[in-house]
């Protein structure tokens, strides 16, 4: 059996367009040049369904692909654009019954994110009977830390194998599930990750590819090519792209440079791959 991917957003930060910026990208016609925030959705062969990063889009992505039901959430990093959403995983912890929903993260960002969200974090510290809490009902998540040490790891009876990459002054996590590899916000791959995932048979290599230009912590276009080239994975799919790269022309440059397929995402864009 086959699992799915469902691409909930590709864009940057900002995503595209940008408010207020009249460049040839944001103002495209071109329905895929139109992306928000980078987050991704597992459909596993073991009807497993976990979203990768809770974007402040998380909410209007979900209700786009008629998503209703969620068994885990993987959170890469602490960056605004791939975290501040989680609280639209609230319904999911009260529907269809009262539950305690698992988000998972590695140890390096798990007190940023406990901190910054400390009323879900730690509301049985924050709020009791001498300080209720007054209002509507809280999310009842429960963040786990994945465990780094070993590169395998289990999230809801899924296979995983987790390993951190450089982003500017933080770190992301990413990962390898059944024939997939998932490289988010990074601006290289160490060598030990790079030659693990030489060493692997990848059918889906789902890759940062920011802009034309270099970045302090994003591959740039030429970066991400290269990356793709030494991996060699069967296919590779650019995501998280800023206005700097037009759909088309991303597609045509990828189409010149690889001999095998190549090409960028778009918001509601589906693959699949095997476990």
């Amino acid at each position: 059996m086959k699992n799915e991917i469902i691409f909930l957003g590709t864009g940057t930060s900002t995503g595209v367009p940008i408010i207020g910026c009249e460049c040839q990208v944001c103002t495209s016609t071109n329905q895929k040049n139109n992306r928000t925030r980078t987050s991704i959705l597992l459909k596993t062969a073991k009807n497993n369904q976990i979203v990768i990063d809770t974007t402040p889009d998380l909410r209007t992505q979900l209700l786009r692909e008629n998503i209703n039901h969620l068994d885990a959430a993987i959170i890469t990093h602490d960056h605004a654009d791939h975290l501040h959403g989680i609280d639209d995983l609230r319904p999911f912890s009260f529907f269809p019954a009262q539950r305690e929903f698992p988000v998972y993260c590695s140890s390096y960002h798990a007190q940023t994110i406990t901190n910054r969200f400390d009323y879900i974090f730690k509301r049985n510290k924050i709020f009791n009977k001498n300080n209720p809490y007054i209002g509507g009902g809280l999310p009842l998540l429960n963040l786990q830390t994945i465990n780094l040490e070993s590169t395998q790891d289990q999230v809801s009876n899924e296979e995983f194998y987790f390993f951190l990459l450089p982003h500017g002054n933080t770190k992301t996590l990413g990962f390898m599930h059944g024939t997939l590899a998932y490289l988010i916000d990074c601006q290289e791959i160490p060598i030990e990750v790079l030659s693990f995932l030489k060493a692997q048979s990848i059918e889906i290599l789902i890759i940062d590819c920011l802009q034309k230009k270099s970045h302090p912590s994003h591959l740039d276009q030429t970066k991400c090519f290269d990356y793709i080239k030494q991996i060699g994975p069967k296919n590779g799919i650019l995501i998280h792209m800023n206005h700097d790269l037009d759909h088309e022309e991303l597609t045509l440059d990828a189409s010149k440079y690889f001999n095998f397929p190549v090409i960028p995402s778009y918001d509601g864009m589906r693959s699949y791959y095997s476990a």
